[in-house]
């Protein structure tokens, strides 16, 4: 069996600062999306829920920008990624989540790589 063939699903959840602009919001989704794309990962699902409560203080912080992304990619691009968010000065919370071991790349995939924004400044 070859494992060149396959890729790992994974989930990213990420709280971005509540006070930054849409703009800087749709460019840091789009740094992440296209490293992806770039290190031969592919994008399934990017889903930014807005605004929302964080349960505790973080970073003076009590509401953040949730964003929400399911992709298939090696482990290079979650060393990647993890860098990205660890210096990131916008980001307040990150969790990345296994989802499958074993995904077969050319197996044609059902999925949705758009962007949803339901981003409000309130």
């Amino acid at each position: 069996m070859n494992d060149n063939l396959y890729l790992k699903k994974y989930e990213i959840i990420y709280v971005l600062k509540s006070d930054i602009t849409n703009k800087i919001i749709n460019n840091f989704i789009l740094k992440i999306k296209t490293l992806i794309n770039n290190l031969n990962g592919k994008s399934i699902k990017i889903n930014c829920w807005g605004k929302k409560k964080i349960s505790w203080k973080c970073k003076k912080y009590q509401q953040g920008i949730y964003t929400h992304h399911i992709f298939l990619g090696s482990n290079d691009i979650i060393v990647k990624i993890r860098n990205i968010l660890n210096i990131e000065e916008s980001i307040l919370l990150h969790q990345i989540i296994l989802l499958n071991e074993k995904i077969n790349k050319n197996k044609q995939i059902e999925y949705d790589d758009i962007l949803y924004t339901t981003i409000t400044n309130t």
